[in-house]
């Protein structure tokens, strides 16, 4: 019996010791964080990456659902120019176009391949800004908006959403390359 006695308490002496010891962050191993370029996002040496010069457009046509997901109309959008999305209290301003999006703390281009086509579309109701959304081509109806002074604190439950049906007059910034300008390309059905 004083042996079994013996045998427990070296057990419990030796399992003390072992979770003493893997406590010690000198010889436990260290878990591994996947850094963004394991998941598939920037390289490491880019943390912040400032993207590339965006292009330019001429218009853009957009798709608009309301918060319940019905589809309420199309918006003709002119870059930089105001427009009354009828049958509603808003008006929409597409203001800057992307053709590779990609989001990196903030949207960024990465190419000028027209990979991710993408509009900022702000939304505007009696003249004052209140939030901004984005309009892809290969994502119908994102709901991802970006805080702006016209928002409140807890964020709106009636933001609308776009899809990115077309755009004209694709324009790339100088030295960028050749034979991307001024063609009609075709969105998302929806």
């Amino acid at each position: 019996m004083k042996s079994k006695w013996i045998i427990f308490v070296v057990a419990i002496v030796a399992l003390a010791a072992l979770f003493w010891w893997s406590g010690q962050s000198g010889r436990a191993p260290q878990q591994q964080q996947m850094t963004t370029n394991q998941m598939g996002g920037m390289p490491d040496s880019a943390p912040h990456n400032h993207g590339l010069e965006l292009p330019s457009i001429t218009a853009a046509k957009v798709v608009v659902q309301d918060a319940a997901g019905e589809t309420i109309g199309t918006a003709d959008l002119t870059p930089n120019e105001l427009v009354k999305l009828e049958g509603t209290d808003y008006s929409l301003k597409a203001t800057e176009f992307y053709t590779q999006w990609n989001w990196d703390q903030h949207a960024i281009n990465l190419s000028y391949d027209e990979a991710n086509p993408a509009l900022k579309v702000e939304v505007y109701k009696d003249g004052t800004l209140q939030y901004a959304g984005w309009a892809f081509k290969n994502v119908p109806f994102f709901r991802m908006t970006m805080h702006n002074q016209g928002d409140n604190a807890h964020g709106s439950t009636d933001r609308l959403a776009f899809t990115l049906m077309t755009y004209d007059g694709l324009k790339l910034p100088e030295g960028a390359g050749q034979g991307h300008e001024g063609h009609a390309h075709e969105g998302a059905e929806g």
